[in-house]
């Protein structure tokens, strides 16, 4: 399975003319296990000692199975600062690996795909996030990330194994078969009916 993702992986970058070999690898967020917390502390040496104690505490892991990480999200000075904890499972993230490696690429780092769905919007519109409550939504292939940020600051994540597939095999299992392509123009809500049960509403 993996050497021939391997080559899938490169016959498709060859395709598009992608000549990069240093990566980073997003991981769907429903194959890791995260929580948010605040530590005690400002200074980055002395988070990253106690992100792995924390994560003992608030992430049932396996220390000999499990990778763990963290992620500093917000430092807010006297009171610490808000960190992401996270542990994937040590195959997933093997498997990953060796995919890249199969395709001849070098990986420097394995991130979470919905801190990756905010990073990507904090970094082209950060300015509408200041001050208010932002959701995101992410629909991929095989997976959904939904994604809260308050004035700025990550809050809230979580993954879904809800997806596009599973939206187009729904369609078909109702006898409607439709392309990737057509996604965008499905009506998923009727607004005339929407504007008929908002009369009604109104009378």
């Amino acid at each position: 399975r993996v050497a021939e993702r391997g080559r899938l992986l490169k016959d498709a970058l060859v395709q598009r003319k992608i000549k990069a070999r240093r990566v980073r690898v997003i991981v769907p967020k429903n194959y890791v296990m995260a929580r948010m917390v605040v530590l005690p502390s400002i200074n980055d040496e002395e988070l990253a000692g106690m992100a792995r104690f924390e994560a003992e505490r608030h992430i049932p892991f396996n220390a000999e199975r499990h990778v763990v990480s963290h992620h500093i999200l917000n430092k807010l000075g006297v009171e610490g600062s808000q960190v992401l904890l996270a542990a994937i499972d040590r195959p997933i993230a093997q498997e990953y690996l060796d995919i890249c490696e199969a395709a001849g690429l070098t990986v420097e780092s394995l991130g979470v795909s919905s801190l990756s769905v905010f990073n990507a919007y904090a970094a082209i519109a950060g300015d509408q996030l200041e001050g208010k409550v932002v959701a995101l939504l992410n629909i991929g292939s095989t997976y959904t990330d939904l994604v809260i940020a308050n004035g700025g600051v990550l809050s809230f994540t979580r993954g879904t194994s809800v997806s596009i597939q599973k939206l187009l095999a729904e369609f078909a299992a109702h006898g409607r078969q439709l392309a990737t392509s057509s996604l965008q123009e499905i009506d998923v809500l009727d607004t005339r009916e929407l504007a008929g049960e908002l009369a009604g509403e109104r009378g």
